[in-house]
């Protein structure tokens, strides 16, 4: 069979059925309309923007233990950046929701349906502080395939009803869930949008460089454990096939949702039926028949839909797995990936602090070709059988000889030239870039990157063919020997890697097909192909457990979104400008006029740089620091004789005073004096006080910034 199917009679009686208005559970989603694609497109680019989605999440949860600038605790919970929805987490949803699911008698009952397991899905470790069990670390037997989803879903469920929700976006008539659409069709169209998204970043950052810099280390505390090289970048930076033409991806409706659970304390999209779920750390045989099992996939499909690893990192909290699929390039969808996983010769691309002054550059071999690269097999003993193992990309290449003097190079103990400023003269007349492995030294070495691009057994087993032990350590090649847990327990320094050699993987599915290793070269190759089979394999995904033709394909609507260059929150020494501060994000057709968003809202702003006016969680007027995200509750509105806040909808109040005027200064631009409505005192005036606290009393001046 080509996918997984339900039962025939249950379709009948899904299809038969009639839609109300309302969503209501068991039945196929309502189509959708053009305007509905729009706004939905645009709340989904703010998610997956820069600093949105932990902000907007810390206002659905006015309850929480603690929040901080970083970090919200809920339940006890520690919520930071790894957990907040983003583009990686929605492509990711999107598969899970497809797992296939069992009944009691454990057929396939579902798949595609708006639910998953919700247990499990908010533990955390902490990388700080290893709960060590015997020599290794966290036991991770407790974890869902699902850990780390569940604000993703809770901001997705926000936007399934709440027609206003996020602000900043374009406004629903009525919520999804009241136009009859199901969750399924809202799962798949964010993961085809966060797919789009991935490919208007790598074309953006064709342009702008910098256009993601408000994630990079330098301005903003990740405190992740792993890494202190969170930079982003487009390596394809200057060449002339850097952008990626605009691709079609087919959006079906009709998925039908399952139905809630009676126990009220659960979300209306969790399912206790069992998931059938990858092994993460099965080999390559296993990750093929995974998808010919349970999504009705060959090899070549298999191949193509892996590349969804182009987006997101790995994240410690939720796996006790570090590092990265691409380095620089977390939050661009191209085929970087395949050239990774395929070892093909390539570049390293460093990124340092801005403070060092130095410019990501291509770094190759002695004389700037593309460096030889191998696959690493690694452990840093994170689990309690002092896992889990990885993959590590390195190449072998040189030292980074463009950073200035004094500047340390990535991986060296000092910061010695020698190596680069010895390197022999060509003869061409030109200076090689640092010593070749001919030359004592040992200038040319294997290196990973700032930023490991890493892999893991299921996938660089398309490459490699390999066994896997019970503890999930791969097995089977030279070089293997005592890298296993028995090894790790004998000598934790010297058995904790090992360079294996493993023959390239010729797995075919089916067997007269090519091998799964040459579809992962095809698509290192060639990017058109594997944007192409992409979109089949992804629809494939997208429907599995429905007949075909049982979905409807809506009309295609070509959109183009905004997307704003988020500031720094965090920036070193730099203030936040006002006028740039909130933008908005909205979509439109070809051709058709950049629709406005919040066009009367404002910021208000004491004449002394730094803050702004907002409500705080505890419903009070509080000065915020210009350099956070800029959320409704730092947004007003003139109402009356009454400033609105867009949050509360409330006014603002200060000393029983809710009614103003608001008086342009008479020479300086775009700034008021705030006094409260019909007096003629000079001492009614809102200003601030002692302590940052409102008070009212002489002329203040307030700076009014448009939104």
């Amino acid at each position: 069979p080509r996918m997984i199917h339900l039962p025939a009679g249950l379709l009948v009686l899904l299809f038969s059925s009639t839609l109300a208005d309302v969503y209501s559970p068991g039945s196929p989603g309502a189509p959708w309309s053009s305007a509905t694609q729009k706004a939905v497109k645009a709340k989904l680019y703010r998610i997956f923007s820069p600093h949105q989605s932990l902000a907007l999440y810390k206002d659905l949860h006015p309850e929480a233990e603690e929040i901080t600038d970083t970090t919200i605790t809920i339940d006890g919970v520690l919520q930071k950046w790894e957990s907040m929805p983003n583009s990686a987490k929605a492509l990711r949803l999107g598969f899970h929701g497809c797992f296939p699911k069992l009944d009691s008698a454990g057929n396939i009952e579902a798949a595609c349906n708006g639910c998953l397991n919700t247990k499990g899905m908010y533990i955390r470790f902490d990388p700080h502080n290893k709960d060590k069990a015997g020599k290794c670390g966290y036991d991770t037997s407790p974890v869902a395939h699902h850990n780390g989803l569940g604000p993703t879903l809770e901001i997705l469920e926000k936007i399934y009803k709440d027609p206003s929700f996020p602000p900043s976006t374009p406004e629903l008539d009525i919520s999804l869930f009241n136009q009859g659409i199901s969750r399924a069709d809202l799962w798949a169209f964010a993961t085809i949008a966060a797919i789009e998204y991935g490919i208007d970043m790598n074309n953006i950052m064709c342009d702008d460089p910098d256009h993601l810099s408000a994630l990079d280390v330098d301005n903003y505390n990740y405190d992740s454990g792993t890494s202190s090289s969170h930079y982003h970048y487009n390596i394809h930076f200057g060449e002339d096939e850097c952008k990626i033409s605009k691709q079609t991806f087919k959006f079906t409706t009709g998925r039908s949702d399952c139905i809630p659970p009676q126990d009220s304390g659960l979300p209306a999209y969790h399912t206790d039926s069992k998931e059938i779920a990858p092994d993460a750390q099965g080999n390559g045989a296993a990750t093929v028949q995974y998808f010919k099992d349970n999504f009705g996939l060959n090899g070549q499909e298999t191949v193509a839909l892996m590349g969804s690893h182009t987006l997101g990192m790995f994240n410690y909290p939720h796996t006790v797995m570090h590092y990265t699929w691409t380095s620089r390039g977390i939050e661009l969808f191209n085929n970087d990936y395949y050239k990774i996983l395929s070892t093909n010769a390539g570049y390293i691309y460093n990124a340092y602090p801005k403070k060092d002054g130095v410019t990501i550059k291509p770094v190759g071999d002695a004389y700037g070709n593309p460096a030889e690269t191998r696959w690493r097999a690694r452990v840093r003993k994170d689990n309690s059988k002092c896992g889990p193992a990885f993959w590590r990309h390195d190449y072998l290449t040189c030292q980074d000889c463009h950073v200035p003097d004094g500047v340390k190079p990535h991986l060296q103990k000092s910061a010695d030239r020698s190596c680069c400023d010895d390197a022999p003269m060509l003869g061409n007349g030109t200076q090689a870039y640092c010593k070749p492995s001919s030359m004592r030294g040992n200038c040319e070495a294997f290196r990973f990157s700032k930023d490991p691009e890493v892999g893991i057994n299921a996938e660089v087993g398309l490459v490699l063919d390999f066994q896997v032990d019970d503890d999930g350590y791969p097995k089977g090649c030279e070089g293997f020997e005592t890298f296993n847990y028995a090894g790790l327990l004998e000598d934790m320094k010297k058995n904790d890697h090992a360079v294996p050699n493993c023959p390239p993987q010729m797995l075919a599915e089916p067997s007269t097909a090519k091998a799964v290793s040459e579809y992962v070269q095809d698509y290192a190759d060639d990017r058109t192909l594997w944007f192409t089979d992409y979109a089949a394999v992804l629809n494939i995904m997208l429907s599995n457990g429905y007949e075909e033709g049982s979905l409807k394909e809506n009309p295609e609507v070509s959109l183009t979104c905004e997307t704003p260059k988020v500031l720094p929150i965090f920036p070193k020494g730099e203030l936040q400008a006002l006028d740039q501060r909130c933008p908005q994000w909205s979509c439109s057709e070809i051709g058709e006029e950049k629709a406005a968003v919040n066009e009367d809202f404002f910021q208000l702003s004491p004449w002394k740089p730094g803050t702004v006016l907002a409500i705080g969680l505890e419903g009070t007027p509080q000065l915020e620091s210009v350099n956070s995200v800029c959320t409704s509750s730092q947004q007003w509105t003139m109402r009356g004789d009454q400033i609105v806040n867009a949050k509360t909808g409330q006014p603002l109040l200060a000393h029983g005073i809710s009614a103003w005027e608001m008086v342009p200064h008479a020479k300086k631009e775009n700034t008021f004096y705030i006094k409260m409505a019909g007096t003629k005192s000079n001492k009614h005036y809102l200003r601030v006080g002692k302590g940052q606290k409102l008070d009212v009393k002489k002329k203040y001046d307030w700076v009014v910034t448009m939104i």
